[in-house]
């Protein structure tokens, strides 16, 4: 038979455990929020340097032109 303490010091393990592993979920929900983040950012990067590539091969591509213009 269960006594009041060791009920109490059964539920007082339970509550710890699962404090912990809400601190534990917490963690993995700001590491999955931070690399998402990261994750915008090397896109917006991406996106920004396909931009300039685009602005400098339409440049080139102009001064080319002018090059082989009499």
């Amino acid at each position: 038979m269960e006594t009041k303490e060791s009920v109490e010091h059964m539920f007082q393990t339970w509550f710890e455990r699962a404090q912990s592993s809400k601190g534990a979920w917490q963690r993995v929900e700001m590491l999955y929020t931070q690399g998402r983040a990261l994750e915008i950012e090397v896109e917006r990067a991406f996106g920004f340097y396909l931009q300039c590539r685009s602005v400098a091969d339409m440049l080139s591509w102009v001064i080319q032109v002018e090059v082989e213009m009499p």
